[in-house]
């Protein structure tokens, strides 16, 4: 239990503030496991679509599940380009993967002056697969 003398925020600490763990024994009980789909994700369908006007709302376990439904639902087909930053997940990069789709990296903002040779090497690079076409 975290008292107010601590200073310190505790990594990956629990905190227990009122009924969260009846609610743990509550869905081990009912869906003999702590993951989603069972009663509280059901629950927090409803009141998503309830409080948000009527809307489907859809929850997933991970955000690397998100992405790759969402792939899905706009109908991005194998081959096709995803974007995204150079400094990232590799379970981002791999939820598109395992579709079939290329990841794009792009620098972060401001990172591309810390690297001061880059547009250097880069040129040297493209004379070079310039001369060799």
């Amino acid at each position: 239990m975290i008292t107010k003398t601590d200073t310190t925020i505790p990594f990956n600490k629990p905190f227990i503030a009122g009924n969260e763990l009846a609610y743990i024994h509550d869905a081990v009980i009912t869906n003999g496991r702590l993951s989603g789909g069972g009663s509280f994700t059901e629950r927090c369908h409803s009141w998503l679509s309830q409080n948000l006007g009527n809307c489907v709302a859809f929850l997933t376990n991970s955000c690397t599940s998100a992405l790759e439904m969402s792939a899905i639902m706009i109908d991005i087909q194998p081959g096709d380009e995803v974007i995204m930053p150079s400094f990232t997940f590799v379970s981002t990069a791999n939820a598109f993967a395992l579709l079939g789709l290329r990841a794009l990296y792009f620098l972060i903002k401001g990172l591309l002056d810390r690297l001061v040779y880059l547009s250097i090497g880069l040129s040297v690079i493209l004379i070079f697969i310039g001369g060799k076409l």
